[in-house]
């Protein structure tokens, strides 16, 4: 059975979180104090290809956090890879999100979007 988010949207763990991010759709983190389970992905061919090499960071405020932090990410051709971490999904609710993207004097920053993390027992 295909699991769907907001709006009926096919969830796939390899979707880009752009698309979440533009489409003003929350993204999906797991369950609360959860590690390792779930990975999200960012494409930035497009920044690199518009401002040219620079650091990607994601950043993100977890629920009930007044600052937000970056988070641990890897890349590989063009795509940050950010594997959810029990420090990320610490707290259970509604958490913000943003990409930046820094380049030769000009950083880039995606709209802010919104993550969720489901309450655990």
């Amino acid at each position: 059975m295909e699991r769907c988010i907001g709006g009926g949207i096919p969830f796939s763990p390899d979707m880009d979180i752009r698309m979440f991010i533009e489409k003003g759709i929350p993204i999906p983190l797991g369950n609360q104090g959860e590690s390792g389970v779930i990975s999200r992905k960012f494409g930035y061919g497009d920044f690199v290809e518009d401002y040219g090499d620079g650091i990607l960071t994601i950043l993100h405020q977890r629920p009930g956090d007044a600052n937000p932090q970056p988070v641990s990410i890897t890349t590989e051709d063009n795509t940050a890879i950010w594997d959810i971490t029990n420090t990320d999904t610490e707290y259970a609710g509604m958490g913000r999100i943003q990409i930046v993207y820094t380049a030769m004097g000009v950083t880039k920053k995606t709209m802010t979007g919104t993550t969720i993390i489901e309450p655990s027992l």
